[in-house]
């Protein structure tokens, strides 16, 4: 188990054809500050710390999950990538977690078909310098 620095969120995507890359901000998804039932989005100076990564693919395939600025996922931005069977999945925890860019959203891309991705970990905020310190209030 590792301890989540910043404040703990969990992001959402549950969606019936991801083979473009769809975002947790989708109308099918969504990031959640701890306790919250209100979806949210990034500020520009806030960034997320991954933890835990959860799916399951009701088709199977090949499954990629990725923060990112976009729907394509550039050099150092995958979480996690593999090939699941039919209502198969997997679990990812990582040690040590997965540090975003600042105000980049979590992606996944899989084939047609229902797809269930759960994200958990840290939101944290840069400094004004830019550097990455604790979260701030």
């Amino acid at each position: 188990m590792s301890i989540v620095k910043g404040e703990p969120f969990v992001a959402i995507l549950n969606h019936g054809d991801a083979s473009s890359g769809e975002s947790v901000t989708s109308d099918e998804g969504g990031l959640f500050r701890s306790g919250s039932l209100t979806a949210v989005a990034l500020a520009a100076d806030e960034y997320l710390e991954v933890h835990s990564i959860q799916v399951v693919s009701a088709v199977g395939g090949a499954v990629h999950v990725f923060a990112g600025a976009d729907n394509n996922a550039g050099a150092g931005e995958t979480l996690v990538r593999g090939t699941v069977a039919a209502n198969g999945g997997l679990v990812q925890e990582l040690k040590p977690p997965h540090v975003c860019k600042a105000a980049h959203q979590v992606y996944a891309k899989a084939p047609v078909g229902d797809i269930d991705v759960v994200i958990r970990g840290g939101i944290r905020r840069q400094t004004v310098s830019g550097a990455r310190a604790s979260w701030k209030a």
